[in-house]
């Protein structure tokens, strides 16, 4: 591993760093300052207000750290590891990450996931950091806090994630090994171990297997797909969303859907799951009070994966509250469910829709497409984005806060 030492004569090495600093006092410091606490193992920034900490995780060692093949550098070292393109300081004997203020400091991400109030990236390195409410562990920061304004390293800090999902407090992510983890609330089984342990505050291994290729976070429920083209549910179930035949009301624990072995797509909403077969055919499974669940009819629950349509070319779907949307491969757009607040793009407000009706523009260039709780965004082919339905908190992106049963352009 290449680290390019810098030489930054600013840095200091203090006993301890108060938790509550006056702005960039005691100690007093000037903007962009870098300090180290030797006794917190944390080093922190003065940005203009306040010491802020910025090593994502404390080491948990002694000593110095190894920066092979120039030696040994002391507690407080600055380098930048050119490999992982991101600032590193010694605490505790081990290289941690620094840049938790600016949002990271390499400004390259590979993929993103969202959840209730929060969010979580993984960079180009294969770190992963997560953001925003953490009331529940859901940051996977292996700390209890509030939340966090600026993205924050989960704990382990390991670099080899590849895919990451949020639900309502909890949130899951596949490593390149193949390993799932979890990590966040579960008083519904959402962590997959077999237990409810309550709160789970830094990733933790679901089972032992190393096969998982997909994952989802539904609201309080997870479903995966494995290599061999399994699928995979647990977590809350009460309304069927598991969809092993059965409304268990908990599943603590991966349970398989059905006997099927060519999913290739799945996706997880409120209390529903949607997913897509080899073929193009699309099933969904749990609550249908409005008709989400697309197969022609409300039937309250539905506990197993039924057929929405019986088209063939789906390409992929997304979930919202309670209305679903998807693309086909001809680049056309499909929603269905609740359309209390125009969330389905019909140019009318109706209040259910039970299966898969084209948007009202019937445009043929749509690459991607977003559930809302009330609203539906998506992205065409040109890179345009367009919203539609409720719009009382902005959440269109107009200007205004008027709600539109039709697509208008950010």
């Amino acid at each position: 591993m290449r680290r390019l030492l810098l030489l930054l004569s600013f840095l200091c090495v203090l006993p301890v760093l108060p938790a509550q600093a006056a702005p960039c006092t005691s100690p007093a410091g000037p903007e962009g300052k870098i300090i180290y606490g030797s006794v917190s193992k944390q080093f922190y920034f003065c940005n203009g207000t306040g010491w802020m900490g910025i090593s994502v995780r404390a080491g948990t060692g002694s000593g110095g750290c190894n920066l092979a093949p120039h030696g040994t550098r002391t507690e407080g070292t600055i380098v930048y590891n050119k490999d992982e393109q991101v600032l590193q300081g010694c605490s505790g004997g081990q290289w941690v990450a620094l840049g938790g203020t600016a949002g990271g400091l390499d400004g390259q991400w590979a993929r993103l996931g969202s959840g209730e109030g929060f969010a979580c990236g993984i960079r180009k390195n294969g770190a992963l950091w997560c953001w925003g409410s953490d009331s529940a562990g859901q940051l996977g920061n292996g700390i209890v806090e509030t939340g966090q304004i600026t993205p924050m390293q989960e704990n382990t800090g390991a670099v080899n994630w590849a895919r990451v999902d949020g639900g309502l407090s909890h949130a899951c992510g596949l490593k390149t090994d193949g390993t799932l983890w979890c990590w966040g609330a579960d008083a519904a089984g959402q962590m997959g171990n077999g237990a409810t342990t309550g709160t789970l505050y830094s990733p933790t291994q679901v089972g032992a297997v190393t096969t998982w290729a997909q994952i989802t976070s539904g609201a309080n429920h997870n479903c995966a797909i494995r290599t061999n083209g399994t699928l995979w549910c647990w977590g809350s179930d009460s309304f069927g969303e598991v969809g092993n035949g059965a409304t268990t009301g908990i599943q603590t624990s991966p349970v398989q859907v059905g006997t099927d072995t060519n999913w290739r797509f799945v996706a997880g909403g409120s209390s529903i799951s949607c997913g897509i077969r080899t073929d193009g055919t699309l099933w969904c499974w749990g609550a249908d009070g409005s008709g989400q669940i697309g197969n022609g009819a409300t039937t309250g629950n539905q506990i197993s994966p039924v057929q929405a349509g019986t088209d063939t070319d789906w390409l992929s779907v997304d979930l919202g509250n309670s209305h679903v949307c998807g693309l086909k491969t001809g680049g056309t757009l499909w929603c269905w469910g609740s359309d209390n607040s125009g969330q389905l793009e019909n140019d009318v407000v109706i209040a259910n829709q039970i299966s898969p009706a084209q948007e009202a523009t019937a445009a043929t260039d749509w690459a991607q497409v977003s559930a809302g709780n009330l609203n539906t965004c998506a992205v065409k082919q040109t890179g345009t984005l367009w919203c539609w339905g409720d719009n009382q908190s902005g959440q269109l992106g107009t200007g205004s806060t008027t709600s539109s049963p039709v697509p208008v352009q950010e």
